[in-house]
């Protein structure tokens, strides 16, 4: 079983359940797009002040989640996550992510960039492979580890 997968039954319930949930997720997913279409409209007002305060609180709620999955106060506002995020994301695109591309992702100096990158390898959540085409190039993986801690950490931004 993967992480995010319920456990599969064939009964009529779970399957009628599951149906439910894509069901959900299709409209959560309509929501989104209807979201960032009010929001690309330049016009604040589309976001209920009520919404607001509920967005909030989830997006503290959910940055403090990150920090304790991640066992390191912070790390929420660090270049290191902003990289993490960045390198999941192209990892679902299957695009790699060089070292430069991972530090102008996270808007950060190069060397800021690298003291992170030896953070998060030291810490076991990505790992660094030569470029077969440049030598002189690494890219950026994410371990198992670091993928699940990532996953966790989006999903607690909803729960």
């Amino acid at each position: 079983m993967h992480l995010g997968q319920p456990a599969r039954s064939n009964s009529p319930a779970a399957l009628s359940e599951s149906r439910d949930v894509k069901a959900l997720l299709e409209q959560v997913s309509n929501l989104i797009d209807k979201l960032d279409e009010l929001r690309a409209t330049g016009n604040r007002e589309w976001l209920p002040s009520k919404s607001r305060v509920r967005l909030a609180e989830r997006l503290y709620r959910g940055r403090r989640s990150v920090d304790d999955l991640f066992n390191f106060d912070g790390f929420s506002a660090s270049p290191a996550w902003d990289m993490m995020l960045d390198i999941f994301y192209n990892e679902k695109l299957q695009k790699h992510v060089s070292v430069t591309d991972a530090c102008v992702a996270a808007r950060c100096p190069v060397t800021t960039g690298l003291r992170w990158i030896k953070v998060l390898e030291e810490r076991d959540l990505l790992v660094r492979t030569i470029d077969p085409d440049d030598k002189r190039r690494f890219f950026l993986e994410l371990t198992h580890k670091g993928r699940v801690l990532t996953e966790k950490s989006i999903a607690a931004h909803v729960e």
